[in-house]
């Protein structure tokens, strides 16, 4: 009776890091005890598992507990006294934090110049110039692609605003310095531009609260590979990740000083921003909300910029995408989770579906192609067999008003209900089957067991032959050795235990939680949102239409060093008010 009381009292008082080990746990207990080839399916069956399952889990659970109490207690120590405490306030911050950071990302730049070119970014840049498309013997969303005159359209699948940024740059280098290398190169540079000053602004933040965490995250932000990867490859996630960077500068500002309408107008601006870089952004922005419901300090503010921010948004993606002849993005890109559920009962059960569901799903994808398709932890190859574009799409010359229309009578945008109902349906008789699904696309995230290095930012650029227009003549010819040389070099990084280590996702999501968890024990607030919104990172993440890859996790490499800040200062301070 004892020992049970002791046990609630703990959990009781430890229940924020008993959660996110019990969380952590079952992701980890299910890594360790599939198969990862195949279907991801359990090496073993019965008792056997569900005992081994058991003790696994616990043993899990228990060591995670270690690991979280005896980083709690190295907060609780003196070690975070005065020392780290010292802050910096000196305007040299405000060169050598830049200069820093450009000298040590500059051997990427070099090596890769003009600039890394592959998949999203020629799309975007295709798109942006609506040049013709080069046929293809491919049949993605229910058409094939090899029709004689086809041609890019203007689409909010990559957002369009950072399609918008991208294009314009690229126009501008390719006028003024003549040709593909200069439009290539002036990418370059502005993410180089956008990611340094995001990136100095946080470390400056972080050094006016104590220097030694100051000059720890500039190193981290100066030699972490993934921050010059982003800055060479041509794409949105450069200019995604720095405004990301800003909106979290915004966020400490207003926390700082939360009655100045000036930290308000910034907030709403770099959140308006942020949507219109991110279509998934208005998860990160809600979960600054959230945080504000529980802290008075911040709740009008927030509140209030979310809102506007939220109803701008809405205006963005109904009045003005339409009037710039933008059509949305593909309805399947937000059904991964219900989409790769149902391909995993078409393919591991065979009585999984009546006949009538089986004519039913046949109306929406080409049963016999997403059978074939499935990969329990990709959902590209399944999003491609479901119908959504009618035929000759792409034929060159049509207006907007004629794709909007055909895309309207697409048989998923119409029957989008019946859908849902389907799926529910499957889903009440093969909870197992939607249940491994689910775990098997999200586990990649919070476990870095069985979790292979997932990074789709590469240093070694190629365009695929569906996207090689006349744009990117010469791409592959004149800068062939940029492109070996590069990849060559990225591949010998990567075996480095610690490098290696720090490209797993899981690696930074079960950080994530157990951060969140001991913030909240500590009562740091302002770490707990950060670590609200690096969950809303996570969840978006996990329910991603491309899995595993550590592109969707890049915000926590600069939110986990934050909150180890927060954290550590905060802690100090409490240290110092218990001396005096």
């Amino acid at each position: 009776m004892q020992l049970t009381q002791k046990i609630i009292a703990g959990l009781k008082q430890y229940w924020p890091t008993s959660l996110a080990a019990i969380i952590l746990s079952i992701f980890f207990t299910w890594a360790t005890l599939i198969q990862p080839s195949g279907y991801y399916d359990f090496r073993f069956s019965g008792g056997r598992l569900y005992f081994l399952a058991v003790l696994l889990f616990l043993g899990y659970v228990w060591l995670i507990m270690m690991v979280e109490q005896q980083a709690l207690s190295f907060f609780r120590s003196s070690l975070v006294r005065a020392k780290v405490l010292a802050p910096v306030s000196a305007n040299w911050l405000y060169f050598w934090v830049p200069v820093i950071l450009i000298l040590a990302w500059l051997p990427y730049v070099l090596v890769t110049w003009p600039g890394v070119l592959s998949w999203d970014g020629a799309d975007q840049l295709n798109a942006y110039f609506q040049v013709a498309m080069p046929p293809q013997d491919i049949h993605f969303y229910g058409i094939d692609y090899n029709g004689a005159q086809q041609q890019f359209y203007l689409t909010n699948h990559h957002p369009w605003f950072t399609s918008l940024v991208l294009g314009s740059a690229f126009k501008i280098g390719q006028q003024w310095f003549s040709g593909l290398a200069g439009g290539l190169a002036t990418i370059v540079v502005l993410n180089m531009a956008l990611l340094v000053t995001a990136l100095s602004r946080l470390a400056i933040q972080i050094f006016r609260y104590a220097k030694l965490w100051g000059w720890l995250t500039l190193l981290f932000f100066a030699l972490l590979p993934a921050f010059p990867i982003m800055a060479v490859n041509v794409n949105k996630t450069a200019l995604a990740v720095a405004v990301f960077a800003f909106f979290v500068s915004a966020l400490l500002r207003l926390w700082q000083q939360p009655q100045k309408w000036q930290r308000w107008l910034a907030l709403l601006t770099i959140s308006i921003f942020l949507g219109l870089v991110r279509n998934d952004s208005f998860v990160m922005i809600g979960a600054a909300m959230v945080f504000g419901l529980f802290y008075r300090r911040v709740r009008k503010p927030l509140l209030t910029v979310g809102i506007v921010t939220l109803l701008a948004l809405s205006v963005w993606n109904r009045v003005v995408l339409p009037a710039a002849q933008v059509l949305p993005s593909e309805k399947v890109e937000m059904l991964a989770v219900p989409n790769q559920q149902l391909a995993r009962v078409v393919v591991k059960d065979a009585n999984g579906l009546t006949t009538d569901q089986r004519q039913e799903l046949s109306k929406f994808t080409d049963v016999n192609a997403l059978k074939a398709a499935y990969n329990p932890t990709f959902y590209d190859p399944v999003k491609h067999t479901f119908y959504y574009y009618p035929a000759n799409f792409w034929q060159r010359g049509k207006t907007f008003q004629q794709n909007q229309a055909a895309l309207k009578n697409g048989y998923l945008n119409r029957h989008f209900s019946d859908y849902l109902k389907l799926w529910l349906a499957v889903g009440s008789k093969n909870l197992g089957q939607y249940t491994a699904a689910l775990m098997n696309d999200a586990y990649q995230y919070f476990t870095f067991i069985h979790n292979p290095v997932q990074t789709d930012l590469f240093l070694g650029g190629g365009v695929v032959p569906y996207e090689n227009t006349t744009l990117f003549t010469g791409y592959h010819q004149n800068h062939s050795r940029a492109i070996n040389q590069g990849q060559s070099w990225l591949n010998h990084l990567s075996q480095f235990p610690g490098i290696k280590l720090i490209f797993q996702t899981g690696l930074w999501g079960a950080l994530t939680l157990m951060l969140l968890a001991m913030a909240i024990e500590l009562r740091a607030r302002l770490a707990v949102g950060l670590g609200m919104i690096g969950v809303g990172v996570l969840a978006v993440a996990a329910i991603s239409p491309v899995n595993g890859l550590s592109r969707y996790i890049y915000p926590l490499y600069f939110l986990l060093p934050l909150m180890l800040a927060y954290m550590t200062w905060q802690q100090g301070r409490r240290h110092q008010n218990d001396d005096q």
